[in-house]
């Protein structure tokens, strides 16, 4: 009888160490943990007063803080935001006093509402100033929002001479009364300015969590370039993050004013530095795209709470402005610890099967860019651990073991080989050696996924299908595309026969993105867009349609920088009846920009299907039309716009893994990319031969 025992290592919850837990938790903790003290140190911490006027503190704080989330997400800083809530409070007193001279012995004055939009609107003029420097004039923002920090408070005190704006009470004539409810009025025993906390909350994480603008927020501080490659308007959600912090700049403005029934061209100063802690201890990361709204908010507590907490303990300002600062850096240096514990744990220290029949070793050989997804797809695929990793770079070698906790190491694949028990390997290396790895693996009797592109030519492609058949080894090739969710979403949709048999289809890979730049290689080679591209988008169409019998192609150099071809279309014939073009470029500049994404169209006897930008399968048929939302998930290692792509990796590992528990074929097996090379091949004769149909062999 076989048993199976399941380690979970000690200290844990849930298959996660303890302290792992407790660093995510880290906000609440502090919270409570500030709570708890200040309620036993500080008299009358702990009575309704304080409560109602440390809740009206922590609203001032958080306000500014949501704003600072987006712009730190975004991976920008905005130091601007203390003097905008004097200049915007100096704003609305000034016009509430004196409205506005209009020169010919008469003065304009406005109702409280107008006067509150009209201070609104300054702050997110402030904000977009801020916007303009850093995205017209590339300017840091760091420097740019310290400009803008310094102008604001320039004129905050010019618009009275350094002197307050009092009794700021208005007049019932011109409708101005009433403009100290926002700071000391309340609706069911809760003050406004909580309301209006709740509301631009609530706002804010809808737009972070709900929307593509929140997605684009998130994009832009993961990796700007991608970003903007994949149509995100880059500028515009930056001019956007700064505009919100404004705006929320100026609600701050408003409520202390509304507060104090006054204006003084001081207030707001270090208010910055409460934001960004607050932001920062909530989660969100400094070097942009991560945070969370809920998080930021909770941060403005602690803050909140310890800033009161100290005043009643009666610390002075000076010591308060520093223990401010050792928690920013205190958050920062724990973020950035629990980043790094997340990662090795999430490899090394989650709960294995330790039954060697069941849990599959392997080895990593190649530890290049790309190969960092697939160590992360890995620890999550059950029942496979990477045991070792191989790569005749010492510095990248290293660097992979570390971050994923792996200790045994090789510089030489013949040595892992000697050296380790091993059910598979991973090869992730260039293209040019996968014949003499795949046929080292095979004389090994180790099982093989190896990356794509399979093979420079057919016979290095057929030589190692047959050395891993005459070894008796799984050969599994890593062609992903056809992994997305997206596209197994169609192809489920199309099995189900939600749009009857189809008849004709479309697979369209168009895009000006710069591949050149990190693959320089690709301007040189002698082939490109087909071998390159193409090769995946075919294997799409086979996967959707099935084998074909016939195809034409037709190629075209765009860029005249390169020396191969950037635009090929093909159109093939599929032994079910289908027909189906296939089109990939990468000098096609599109007004929206749909970089990594593969797009389809697919008729049939009774609908079609429309897969389209932002992952939106369309479906029309006698019954209607229906839209459905097939984006991929963002697993916890992706990021935008990558996301795909990534948890494509995923897929395709846990079928390897699942292929190699049942003893079955993989679908992307070596002799099954045979039939896709083979396109690649045809595709390339029939662009030479004035676009010719080639009848495949395999037909």
């Amino acid at each position: 009888m076989t048993s199976v025992t399941t380690m979970q290592p000690s200290g844990t919850s849930g298959g996660q160490p303890m302290i792992l837990l407790l660093l995510k938790l880290r906000t609440f903790i502090a919270l409570i943990a500030v709570f708890a003290f200040f309620s036993f140190a500080a008299p009358n911490f702990l009575s309704t007063a304080n409560f109602v006027i440390m809740s009206k503190h922590v609203a001032l704080n958080a306000f500014l803080a949501i704003g600072m989330t987006f712009v730190i997400i975004t991976g920008g800083i905005d130091l601007s935001v203390g003097s905008i809530v004097g200049l915007c409070g100096m704003v609305a007193g000034y016009l509430i006093l004196n409205g506005v001279d209009l020169g010919i012995g008469y003065s304009l004055y406005f109702n409280i509402f107008e006067i509150i939009l009209i201070t609104l609107a300054v702050g997110v003029f402030v904000g977009a100033i801020n916007g303009v420097l850093i995205t017209r004039l590339n300017v840091a923002p760091f420097i740019a929002t310290l400009g803008t920090l310094y102008v604001a408070r320039g004129l905050a005190l010019l618009s009275s001479d350094g002197a307050t704006f009092p009794n700021l009470v208005g007049k019932e004539a011109y409708g101005s009364t009433g403009f100290d409810m926002l700071g000391t009025g309340s609706f069911l025993g809760i003050p406004v300015s909580i309301w209006l906390l709740i509301a631009v909350g609530l706002i804010a994480a809808y737009i972070a969590g709900r929307t593509p603008l929140g997605r684009h927020i998130y994009a832009v501080g993961g990796n700007e370039k991608a970003a903007a490659l994949s149509g995100v308007k880059v500028n515009r959600v930056k001019m956007f993050v700064y505009m919100f912090s404004g705006f929320c700049a100026a609600i701050v403005g408003l409520v202390i004013s509304s507060q104090l029934v006054a204006s003084h061209p001081a207030t707001g100063e270090t208010f910055e530095l409460n934001a960004i802690a607050a932001a920062v201890l909530g989660g969100t990361s400094m070097s942009g795209g991560r945070g969370r709204i809920g998080g930021t908010i909770v941060g403005a507590f602690v803050i909140g709470v310890l800033s009161d907490g100290l005043v009643m303990m009666g610390v002075s300002s000076f010591w308060q402005t520093v223990i401010k600062g050792l928690v920013i850096i205190a958050a920062v240096v724990v973020d950035q610890a629990q980043q790094k514990l997340q990662a090795v744990w999430h490899y090394s220290s989650r709960p294995r099967q330790l039954e060697e029949n069941f849990m599959k070793k392997g080895a990593l050989i190649g530890c290049g860019f790309f190969a960092q997804n697939h160590m992360h797809a890995w620890a999550d695929v059950d029942g496979a651990a990477i045991i070792a990793l191989c790569d005749r770079d010492d510095k990248r070698l290293k660097e992979t073991a570390e971050r994923f906790g792996v200790e045994r190491t090789y510089s030489d694949a013949g040595e892992l080989m000697k050296s380790e028990e091993l059910d598979f390997v991973d090869i992730a290396t260039t293209v040019q050696t996968h014949r003499p790895l795949v046929e080292l693996a095979a004389r090994s009797n180790v099982h093989i996924i190896c990356q794509k592109p399979f093979a420079d030519t057919l016979a290095d492609a057929r030589a190692m299908v047959d050395a891993t058949a005459a070894a008796g080894v799984t050969l599994m090739v890593h062609e992903n595309f056809r992994w997305q969710s997206a596209i197994r979403a169609a192809k489920a949709e199309i099995e189900k026969g939600s749009i009857g048999t189809p008849f004709w289809g479309r697979v369209s890979f168009r895009s000006a993105y710069d591949v050149y730049a990190s693959q320089p290689y690709l301007a040189t080679d002698d082939r490109f867009i087909i071998q390159d591209l193409g090769i995946h988008i075919l294997d799409i169409a086979r996967f959707l349609f099935g084998d074909a019998r016939t195809i034409s192609a037709s190629t075209k150099r765009v860029n005249p920088a390169i020396k191969a071809e950037d635009v090929a279309t093909m159109m093939l014939v599929h032994e079910s009846g289908v027909t189906s073009v296939v089109d990939c470029s990468y000098a096609s500049r599109l007004s929206r920009e749909s970089f990594p994404e593969s797009l389809l169209e697919v008729d049939g006897s009774e609908g079609t299907l429309r897969l389209m930008p932002d992952y939106r399968l369309v479906l029309h048929n006698a019954s209607g039309t229906r839209e459905l939302d097939v984006s991929p998930p963002l697993l916890s290692w992706a990021e935008r716009p990558w996301h795909n792509i990534q948890e494509s990796v995923y897929n395709i590992q846990r079928h390897f893994i699942d292929c190699l528990n049942a003893a079955s074929t993989p679908e992307t097996s070596g002799m099954d990319n045979l039939k896709t090379l083979e396109l690649v091949e045809a595709a390339y004769l029939s662009a030479t031969g004035n676009s010719r149909t080639i009848i495949l062999d395999s037909a």
